[in-house]
């Protein structure tokens, strides 16, 4: 076969095409977009997690949209270990079954549940099924040297943690 105009345009179309494909693979390096993003929250007695205070030593309130659980105690000795039983109830409300425990050290307070022991770190998550309740009691120790009530006020938060991945552990 020689070369011939008409061969040359076949050969070249072809080219062409063949190019044409391979640039055209759809791979890309960076690709931004902007959504909306629409979230609600709901408050703890109709949320997916539960925490309802038990006691005359706890409760929940609303602040500005944000469920608090407060320990309404201002008499908490020094240099002693308080214990506080069934003081929160938590709820699974949600659709599968979770590991529920407390993130970080929240020391010199602690959580615990009754026949489980401390539920404070991943590996001590208690198994909470759907649709059941769990008490946990809160314990605060101001036993050890250099531990005093003031630690207490240093305490902006406790985080409650219920997770999938965590039951069964």
């Amino acid at each position: 076969m020689g070369f011939t105009r008409r061969n040359t345009l076949i050969g070249l179309a072809t080219l062409a095409g063949g190019a044409g494909v391979i640039g055209a693979t759809g791979a890309f390096t960076s690709v931004e977009a902007d959504r909306t993003v629409s979230v609600s929250t709901a408050g703890d007695a109709s949320a997916l997690l539960q925490l309802e205070g038990n006691s005359s030593i706890t409760d929940t309130e609303d602040d500005g949209g944000v469920d608090l659980l407060v320990i309404n105690n201002d008499d908490i000795n020094e240099r002693a270990r308080t214990r506080f039983d069934n003081a929160i109830t938590v709820t699974n409300g949600g659709t599968q079954n979770v590991g529920f425990y407390v993130d970080g050290d929240p020391s010199p307070i602690g959580f615990e549940v009754s026949g489980h022991g401390t539920i404070v770190g991943e590996s001590n998550a208690i198994d909470v099924d759907l649709g059941s309740s769990v008490d946990v009691d809160i314990i605060i120790d101001l036993r050890p040297s250099g531990v005093s009530g003031s630690d207490l006020e240093d305490i902006n938060g406790v985080t409650f943690v219920a997770d999938t991945d965590a039951y069964g552990n």
